[in-house]
């Protein structure tokens, strides 16, 4: 148990800075990046995106540029 919240509050930096900073990621696809490392990687790929709202809800969007040439084959 901890005596006071600034006591608290010195474990929960330490293990955040930890877990955050230092620990490799062990997400599929952040090839034992740390999270913020992995966080920073993508942050020029999640400007791509942009969230709508439609009635009640929130949507991720993309701009239909990013995929208009999927699925067309490059022949020569």
């Amino acid at each position: 148990m901890y005596s006071s919240k600034e006591e608290f509050q010195q474990d929960a930096d330490i293990w955040l800075n930890y877990y955050n900073i230092q620990r490799t990621h062990s997400g599929k696809y952040c090839n034992e990046k740390t999270p913020l490392k992995t966080f920073l990687d993508s942050v020029d790929l999640a400007k791509n995106y942009y969230i709508e709202k439609e009635n009640e809800n929130y949507i991720l969007r993309y701009p239909d540029f990013m995929f208009a040439n999927y699925g067309q084959r490059n022949e020569k």
